[in-house]
């Protein structure tokens, strides 16, 4: 039989045998991620792994995270890194308060890749918080 496994954290690309891991079950089966891509371990993700073996990997945005930290450049190297070995990818954005205000920024950034950001619903109390 083949499986596909849904891979999701805390944060996978954190586990110091992902890459490992994946190139293993990958052969025989099929991978989905979740992930924030954050990781310096993409790219060697992204040249370890058959494309072909991947349904999707789901990239969840905190864009206010990106923004405060100076994070869009290696999210964007990284996401550039899976889209050029042929790996499908979609993008969240957790739609915090915060989130409402930079979500057509993020947006535009991920468009220049060709890669679909959706907002994410988020369960709590509406008008509370920046």
């Amino acid at each position: 039989q083949r499986w596909l496994f849904h891979m999701t954290g805390g944060e996978p690309f954190f586990h110091r045998r992902f890459i490992e891991l994946s190139a293993a079950l990958s052969q025989d089966h099929y991978l989905s991620i979740n992930s924030n891509l954050s990781s310096t371990r993409v790219a060697q993700f992204a040249r370890k792994v058959k494309a072909e073996r991947v349904a999707y990997i789901h990239c969840g945005i905190h864009p206010e995270e990106r923004r405060d930290r100076n994070g869009w450049p290696a999210l964007l190297n990284n996401l550039t890194a899976l889209i050029d070995a042929g790996f499908p990818v979609f993008a969240s954005c957790v739609m915090t308060p915060a989130a409402f205000h930079l979500f057509d920024d993020a947006r535009d950034r991920l468009a220049g890749l060709g890669v679909p950001l959706l907002p994410k619903l988020l369960d709590g109390p509406h008008g509370q918080g920046s």
